[in-house]
């Protein structure tokens, strides 16, 4: 049996509004709040199965066993496995797939939690063990001001929300920007306001808008020493030196 994948989709921006103005009320609406934190925590536990197929262990879709994929070629990642054609068979029942068609099914879907890792499994450690419609609105709160972290220097680059919330990266921001508080809120302004300053941090804006492979390039253009192994913050600090204007 081939079964077509199917994963939660992302929250609409509607019910993200909705949720803040019934909060900013002082009526927060606790039906809205488990919905949209409900539908956050399926959105994660689709990712993070993901994430282990792409390692190599494919759950099945049918039974749950788990089904490991066979070594091959090298990837780009380093990793040992054969291509789209590989067949994925589930030994304890008539589940199959093939690699293929499994990636084409996630592929383009901002479904993997790639350098928001630690924020997405955070939230879904805890959202089961919240009780309260205040705790689960302030954790909600907390995640989707999260940002995608530059994995060595920590540099906030696109917001978590991306992977969560209908929307392009922008459409987000301005979302994101717009939600409503007050006096009454559960909701936390502080969240907001430092969000705002990473969105602003002068070196994620730098590589929002030069790109980080055209900052590697400059590096090496302009010689500078060890330009793959620096700090990409050290390496955008030493061009600014030698030439600021590359980076407008």
């Amino acid at each position: 049996m081939n079964a077509a994948l199917k994963w939660a989709g992302r929250v609409s921006r509607r019910k993200i509004k909705q949720l803040y103005e019934s909060d900013a009320q002082g009526m927060l609406d606790a039906e809205l709040v488990d919905d949209v934190g409900f539908g956050f925590y399926s959105r994660l536990v689709d990712m993070f199965e993901i994430d282990e197929a792409s390692q190599g262990r494919v759950k099945c879709r049918k039974c749950g066993s788990m089904i490991l994929r066979r070594k091959g070629t090298r990837a780009s990642n380093g990793r040992l496995y054969r291509g789209r054609d590989e067949a994925l068979k589930c030994a304890q029942c008539d589940w199959k797939i093939t690699w293929g068609e499994y990636f084409d099914s996630y592929s383009g879907k901002s479904l993997q939690p790639n350098s928001a890792i630690n924020a997405f499994k955070k939230f879904k450690s805890r959202w089961p063990t919240l009780k309260t419609a205040k705790d689960k609105m302030l954790l909600i709160d907390w995640l989707v001001h999260q940002f995608h972290l530059q994995y060595r220097d920590r540099i906030p680059l696109k917001p978590a929300a991306v992977n969560l919330i209908e929307g392009t990266p922008e459409q987000i921001i301005v979302l994101l920007n717009e939600l409503a508080y007050s006096a009454d809120s559960f909701a936390e302004l502080k969240v907001k306001d430092d969000w705002k300053e990473q969105l602003n941090d002068e070196y994620r804006l730098i590589i929002t808008r030069v790109g980080a492979t055209k900052i590697l390039k400059l590096g090496k253009e302009l010689g500078v020493t060890d330009y793959r192994k620096m700090p990409i913050k050290s390496l955008i600090d030493r061009i600014q030196e030698l030439d600021a204007t590359l980076l407008e």
